[in-house]
Parts: structure tokens; sequence; C-alpha cells
């Protein structure tokens, strides 16, 4: 039976934002109602809130931004790689062809978060909640959800080459529109997910099984 799925909400942004210049953040900055366009630099700054943001063509690599608010925020064609969002909580957000290269997303609480055409190989997601998300068309190669709670989680057109799922149950989650040449997982963490007949046959090879043919 098909999962039921949940309508995800998108960031809902005012049609007129300032625009502004991010220069510099402190610990604690709470920034609104702003948008951000071309800003090239690394940022460390722990418990920053953003709500009504949108980022485009911002590069931000190697930033750390441990238990952040991210509420109503669209990041557009940004360079996100290796940003340290650990412990961070996510509201309304959507990743849109964003490089995530080596992201940590441990600990995060998102809810209503996309991630829409983005490579991100090597992620983290540790101890992390997902709720009501989406990943379209997206790379993953390498990434691990290790401890991770899915909740209506869906997925399509998802690399998923050499991705762990160390003690993630996949129950519900639809695999069947996803790719892969090698997986890790166990059978306890595939019980309940959906998968289409060509990924049993791999499955069966995966846990060891034999199939013998007429």
């Amino acid at each position: 039976m098909k999962p039921k799925q949940r309508l995800i909400q998108k960031p809902d942004l005012p049609e007129e934002l300032l625009i502004r210049s991010l220069n510099e953040l402190t610990d604690n900055s709470f920034i609104e109602m702003a948008k951000y366009d071309h800003t090239s630099s690394s940022f460390t700054a722990s418990h920053v809130g953003f709500e009504d943001v949108f980022f485009t063509n911002v590069n931000m690599p190697q930033s750390k931004f441990p238990f952040s608010s991210w509420t109503n925020v669209l990041f557009d064609t940004c360079d996100l790689s290796q940003i340290d969002f650990q412990g961070a909580r996510f509201r309304r957000v959507e990743f849109r062809n964003c490089k995530l290269a080596g992201v940590n997303f441990s600990q995060t609480d998102m809810q209503d978060v996309r991630f829409i055409a983005c490579e991100a190989p090597y992620t983290l997601f540790e101890n992390a909640i997902l709720r009501d998300g989406e990943l379209v068309d997206c790379l993953l190669k390498g990434s691990q959800f290790i401890d991770t709670k899915l909740d209506y989680v869906q997925l399509d057109n998802v690399v998923l080459d050499d991705v762990s799922f160390n003690f993630t149950s996949l129950k519900g989650v639809d695999l069947s529109k996803c790719s892969y040449t090698n997986i890790h997982l166990s059978e306890k963490e595939l019980r309940g997910a959906i998968i289409s007949p060509e990924q049993a046959i791999s499955f069966i090879q995966l846990f060891g099984v034999s199939v013998k043919q007429k």
C-alpha cells in the first residue's frame, strides 16, 4: 500500500525583500525579511536566527552555524559545502540547485524541508529528525544516516550510491525511484520500505540470498 503523503509546506516569502549585504555574523544574531545576492564569505556564529530570508548565488563554504534557526528560508544556487549545521532547526526551508558536499546536519530538527536538484555527497545526518521532507533529483553519494528519524519523507530520482542507513528505519519510505550500485543497510532497516521489482533482486543478493534461474 502506498504511504500517505502529507503536503509539504514551501517557504512563503514576501514578494518584496530588502537586499542586504552579509558581511558579519555574531552569536545570537537574528535576521529577517532580507535577500542576499552574490555573497561570498565564511562565517562562524552560534544560535543565529534567519526568518523570511532568500539566499541566491551565495557562497558560504566551511561556515559554522551550530544551534541556528532557519524559518521560511530559500537557498537558490548556493555553495554551502562543508557547512556545520549541528543542532540547527529548520522550518519551511528549501535548498534549490545547491552544493551541499560534506554538510553536517547532525542533531538537526527539520520539518517541511525540500532538497531540489542538489549535489549533496558525503553529508552527515546523525541523530537528526526529518519530518515532511522531500528530496528530488539529488546526489547523496556516500552520505550517512545514523540513528535518523525519517517521517513522511519523499525521494524522487535520488542517487544513493554508498549511502549508509545505520539504525535508521526506512519504513514507509519509497525508494523505487532511487538509484544505487551499492547501499549499506540491514534487513531491519529496510523493513517496511517500498522498492521496485528490480531493486528487490539486488536486496535479495545484498542479504546473501541466491536467486536460482529455472
